[in-house]
């Protein structure tokens, strides 16, 4: 898949609460965030998941994981955050 692609973003619920939540630790928001900067430069780059999540990616930095989905079919091409959380938490 060619890079520098234009894709719209969504965030499910669960991201959003993981957001208010995160907003307290500096640190870990800017790990977040370069994290979403580097799936949405290049969500190819990242590995696919097991069930329950199958078909579904998954990008780790330190000790974060975000889960997403890469929905070509649409227009404009999307990107799903499903979960974003610690490594112990992400897969329940």
């Amino acid at each position: 898949m060619p890079k520098n692609l234009t894709y719209k973003l969504e965030y499910s619920n669960q991201v959003n609460n993981f957001f208010k939540n995160i907003k307290k630790d500096n640190k870990a928001s800017e790990i977040i965030l370069k994290l979403i900067e580097e799936v949405v430069e290049d969500p190819f780059d990242s590995d696919f998941m097991q069930p329950p999540f199958k078909g579904a990616r998954k990008k780790r930095k330190g000790k974060y994981r975000v889960i997403f989905d890469v929905i070509l079919e649409s227009n404009p091409q999307t990107i799903r955050l499903l979960k974003i959380d610690k490594r112990g938490k992400v897969y329940k």
